[in-house]
């Protein structure tokens, strides 16, 4: 009887193991086709960090170095001088993606805001980008240097967002994190 009892819950068990995965089977496809097709990331992703430019294609920074101050492992390097008119003028900003934790403090502390136009998110003179995929052959090739980060800037900045205009970080992140409890409740 001992046999008979342990084939019947051999057979129990592999019947509960099949209709599992017919389960998992009949789902819709979670994954996505990367890198040829990707995601839409959200307005509060934090990538690398660029210096979005200006109409004239100039860097907004006014070389406070508050940034490289605040940054946690020292990832921001900032060289300056004095114009003719007296202001500080960048000579270089360094940022080496090596090193950046991609926190968002160097963005946060920025005194810079938009002249242009006061609902752009968030329109300080850093600003994390939607930038993640930083792939290279050696360390000097994550060491980005004033015109890259204009670059990176324009490319991969944040766009105006639909739904949150002018809204702080931290609004954005509470109506995100409203979002994610939506998502998990369906």
């Amino acid at each position: 009887m001992d046999v008979l009892t342990r084939a019947f819950q051999g057979a129990k068990a592999i019947a509960e193991g099949l209709a599992t995965t017919f389960k998992h089977v009949t789902r819709s496809q979670v994954t996505i086709g990367y890198p040829e097709v990707r995601s839409e990331l959200p307005a509060a992703f934090r990538g690398m960090p660029g210096l979005p430019p200006d109409k004239s294609g100039n860097t907004t920074c006014i070389g406070c170095l508050a940034c490289a101050r605040v940054c946690p492992p020292q990832c921001i390097f900032i060289t300056t001088s004095k114009g003719e008119d007296r202001k500080l003028r960048i000579d270089d900003f360094i940022v080496d993606a090596n090193l950046c934790i991609m926190c968002g403090l160097c963005e946060e502390v920025c005194p810079v805001t938009s002249k242009e136009d006061k609902t752009d998110y968030p329109g300080r003179a850093i600003q994390l980008t939607h930038l993640y995929e930083m792939s290279a052959y050696c360390h000097e090739d994550l060491v980005f240097h004033l015109p890259q980060l204009i670059a990176i800037g324009q490319e991969f900045g944040r766009q105006k967002s639909k739904d949150l205009p002018g809204q702080p970080r931290t609004a954005c992140y509470s109506r995100l994190a409203v979002h994610v409890k939506e998502l998990t409740r369906g």
